[in-house]
């Protein structure tokens, strides 16, 4: 509990160490060559989207860092001071941290224009991140993460202007933030994209394209963005004005965009990427090219869409899942560890909570004997003598759901028109993502392996709400659990808003699986958080 004030001041030379990586004249400082899925349309750290993160994470430095889960360091803050009650973070920034400005910024903005941006990362340039990040104009998608900070919501929703957030720059190295009340997790928040600094005279030399090119990023961390080529890669070498320049090892680091996730483990073997994420449907190799580092991370699940005119229709969502037995469920469950949660392996034990020991808490959604009254009653809500249902899945699973859907038509007879479409997991992800869906075998894929950002990733407003899930119960227990006081009353938060979930019949958990971070043969020093969420390459280096 945050009781009292804490000074942390850290040499960034022992992180070094702790990641067990050295620099040589060996070719430990090759570059080095990571694969990416999609193309980021933006590198704005406000709007970060999944696939930007780990070009982000690499070429900007937040006040803290975090290369270890619940492990915070120094970052462009040097050191930090908590106020006895919680409330009140003085975060007391480096002299030398410094932005890297490209040669290439005189063509782009002028002369004149250039010479006037700043050489020093300041407190200025937090509070303005801050306030982008909370604005409603800007839109950014993890915005609500920010709500414990004072005056936080209300700007956020246009009801105050962004000048009111409790963010203040008391002089060029401080940076104070009040908040509405302590939160464990606020370090955390801290270390998203979406706080990482932001000048705001580059921003406004940009003239509405910040983060659309190589020349429309200033980076502070390890590396800088040197060439961005669309469709193709992202180039980064390593950032000569970084405060601890002498620690990045690689030279450099391109982001090559590839979507075809299959070709990944043949790329390493050849050693043309120094590692990539690797699915659990992907077969080993049984030399030692590569080496496997398990992340217990998925889901499978079968998700509902609640958006849907028809499944938005709570009783209908339910008769359709009661009517489902073992026997009929087991095939879906194939390569994985039967749940009845929808919470990845990584994110049941976390730093204050172990939801792995709650099973008895979570309480069953339905009753399979209920099906066939609850589907008379949906219809008679719906004012429909019939309903057609559309079940997406996996090529590799159409048999075993053209089972579930005999099911339903033995259950409910000609009410019910079901179809199965059979597509490649890329198309269904797709899909899913947008919400053009009704009923669809997919997986969660944990993006962090904290509990409470996981569930919070079904919230009302939330963009990674797959199922779009509506609940203010739901949203309000999330949103109130940084006020819990102890780890009892935060697990029985977690555990009621979960039970929504599956009460609500938005899901039906099936089956635990993992996935794995391979690495080239010879690279090490490479970090990356248990859900695969962020890759650092700072200590990364591959020696033949």
């Amino acid at each position: 509990m945050l009781k009292r004030a804490l000074a942390i001041i850290c040499l960034f030379g022992l992180l070094v160490v702790s990641l067990g990586a050295c620099g040589q004249d060996d070719g430990s400082n090759a570059a080095l060559t990571y694969p990416i899925p999609s193309q980021p349309r933006s590198l704005d750290p406000q709007l970060a989207e999944p696939a930007a993160e780990n070009i982000i994470a690499n070429c900007f430095e937040g006040l803290v860092v975090s290369f270890k889960e619940d492990e915070y360091l120094p970052g462009v803050a040097e050191k930090w001071d908590i106020s006895a009650d919680g409330l009140i973070y003085t975060f007391h920034l480096r002299e030398n941290a410094k932005w890297h400005k490209l040669s290439s910024f005189e063509k782009t903005f002028g002369k004149a224009t250039a010479d006037k941006l700043p050489d020093l990362v300041t407190a200025h340039d937090f509070v303005f991140a801050f306030r982008r990040a909370l604005d409603p104009q800007t839109n950014s998608p993890k915005s609500s993460e920010l709500f414990v900070i004072k005056n936080a919501s209300e700007v956020n929703q246009g009801k105050a202007p962004v000048s009111s957030l409790a963010v203040e720059a008391t002089d060029n190295h401080t940076l104070k933030v009040t908040l509405l009340y302590p939160h464990r997790d606020f370090l955390k928040i801290l270390t998203s994209s979406m706080c990482m600094p932001c000048n705001l005279e580059f921003f406004e030399a940009t003239g509405g394209k910040y983060g659309l090119g190589d020349d429309f990023i200033m980076c502070n961390g390890p590396f800088y963005l040197s060439a961005w080529n669309p469709d193709h890669s992202f180039f980064v070498r390593k950032n000569k004005d970084y405060w601890a320049v002498e620690k990045v090892l690689p030279a450099s680091v391109t982001f090559r965009i590839n979507p075809n996730t299959e070709q990944y483990l043949q790329k390493l073997q050849q050693g043309t990427y120094c590692a990539a994420p690797i699915s659990s449907q992907t077969k080993f190799v049984s030399d030692d090219s590569v080496s496997f580092q398990t992340l217990e991370n998925e889901v499978r699940l079968l998700a509902l869409n609640c958006a849907d005119p028809v499944l938005r229709n709570e009783k209908l969502r339910l008769s359709l899942l009661s009517a489902l037995d073992e026997t009929t469920l087991q095939p879906l469950r194939e390569g994985g560890l039967s749940t009845d949660l929808a919470i990845p392996s990584c994110c049941l034990k976390g730093a204050f909570v172990n939801f792995s020991n709650s099973r008895n808490l979570i309480k069953p959604a339905f009753d399979k004997h209920d099906a066939a009254s609850l589907f008379e009653t949906a219809l008679s809500e719906l004012e429909k003598k019939s309903v057609s249902i559309e079940f997406i899945c996996p090529e590799e699973f159409e048999r075993p759901v053209r089972a579930l859907l005999q099911v339903w038509q033995k259950t409910f007879g000609v009410a019910i028109s079901a179809k199965v479409t059979s597509i490649p997991r890329t198309e269904l992800e797709e899909r899913v993502k947008k919400g053009n869906y009704q009923f669809a075998l997919t997986s969660l894929i944990a993006q962090s392996s904290s509990l409470g950002d996981h569930l919070r990733a079904f919230l009302s407003d939330s963009p990674t709400n797959i199922i779009n899930f509506q609940s203010d119960l739901y949203d309000s227990l999330l949103e109130s659990s940084g006020l819990a006081t102890d780890d009892s009353a935060l697990l029985q938060q977690y555990v009621a808003a979960h039970n929504l979930l599956i009460q609500g019949g938005a899901l039906l958990p099936l089956s635990l699986h993992s996935n794995y971070m391979a690495l080239a043969k010879g690279v090490s020093g490479l970090y990356y958080s248990s859900a695969a969420e962020r890759v650092y390459f700072i200590s990364a280096v591959k020696i033949d």
